[in-house]
């Protein structure tokens, strides 16, 4: 509840002029509003001078109403010129902003160019133009490394079926010519089929070479056809690292066996034997191969596929030599060579 003093500054709205409050003039000593009252002459009601000395004051219910519509007018300016900022913000950007055209539209809009003609480059002009390496690169390019003419070339192959004739020799294959050890006279050739026939009456060995001296890798395969076996006298097979009568490795049948021999220095070595079983007039197939100190070899019946099964064994007294044909003939023996094969 509001005290008497509230209750008469609220009814009380004109100095010098004093509503029925209910109070009989009664001025309490701490009210201003009524100290001003009672110190004022109340005006006549015809007095000039009174009426424009009158002045209004607000109630508080009238002061607060003022303050609620500053406040809405505040909030309603605000919007308006925030609203405002906005759209010149939003035109001024919509102005300048490009149009999104894509790559396809660029493309179509845009007519293709009409191709250069450049000039033919001549060496010329390339070795001009060409910039020089840089420093980096040209430390990180590798040397150009020298040609090592010690390499060995790629191996050779040489087949011969002996399609020719020739009377005390074997004649030429392509640019290798069969060397003959031993009595010339054995060897022929007729109707394609290199011939050792032996013209006297005692047991010899009969030597062909073919081919230049090698160190490396060798490789000879051989198909023959023996008339005769006379255990264990004679014999026929292939020999690598030949140097002469007392220096070579050897690989033979002999109607019982197949056998890996090395002669050196004139002293006859057995290296390995293996049973096989020849026989008469019927083609055979010797292959023979060194490599470094690896030697190995195996036979088959010529109308045969090849084994698998080698006879193996390692030697290292004779690294250099030929490759040829070698056999042991007693009188009334002879070989039929058919074909040989060289690879080295």
């Amino acid at each position: 509840m509001m005290n008497n003093d509230e209750t008469q500054e609220e009814k009380t709205v004109v100095i010098g002029y004093e509503e029925d409050t209910g109070l009989s003039g009664e001025i309490p000593n701490n009210d201003p509003w009524a100290s001003a009252l009672a110190a004022t002459p109340a005006p006549g009601p015809s007095s000039a001078s009174s009426s424009t000395n009158q002045r209004s004051f607000p109630t508080r219910h009238q002061r607060f109403s003022l303050a609620k519509i500053a406040a809405f007018a505040a909030v309603v300016v605000f919007v308006v010129v925030a609203g405002l900022g906005f759209y010149a913000f939003a035109a001024a950007a919509g102005h300048h902003a490009a149009p999104v055209v894509s790559t396809a539209q660029k493309q179509q809009a845009q007519p293709a160019p009409a191709p250069a003609l450049m000039p033919t480059p001549t060496l010329a002009s390339v070795a001009k133009t060409a910039p020089a390496p840089a420093k980096a690169q040209q430390a990180a390019m590798p040397k150009q490394q020298p040609q090592n003419n010690d390499n060995p070339a790629a191996p050779t192959t040489t087949q011969d079926t002996f399609q020719r004739d020739a009377t005390a020799s074997w004649g030429t294959i392509g640019n290798q010519k069969w060397k003959i050890i031993g009595d010339k006279q054995a060897f022929s050739i007729v109707n394609g089929t290199g011939l050792i026939v032996p013209q006297n009456n005692d047991a010899a060995f009969y030597t062909a070479t073919l081919g230049p001296t090698s160190s490396t890798t060798v490789d000879v395969t051989c198909t023959f056809t023996m008339q005769k076996f006379t255990f264990p006298q004679s014999n026929v097979g292939l020999v690598l690292r030949w140097q002469d009568n007392n220096n070579y490795y050897k690989a033979y049948i002999n109607g019982e066996q197949l056998v890996l021999m090395k002669n050196v220095a004139g002293q006859q070595t057995t290296i390995r034997v293996m049973k096989f079983a020849a026989q008469a007039g019927t083609a055979y197939t010797i292959r023979f191969r060194i490599e470094a100190g690896d030697l190995m070899t195996h036979a088959w019946q010529a109308d045969r596929p090849e084994p698998a099964l080698w006879l193996k064994a390692q030697d290292t007294d004779l690294s250099t030599g030929k490759a040829g044909i070698r056999a042991l003939l007693l009188p009334g023996d002879s070989v039929q060579v058919s074909s040989f094969r060289l690879v080295a």
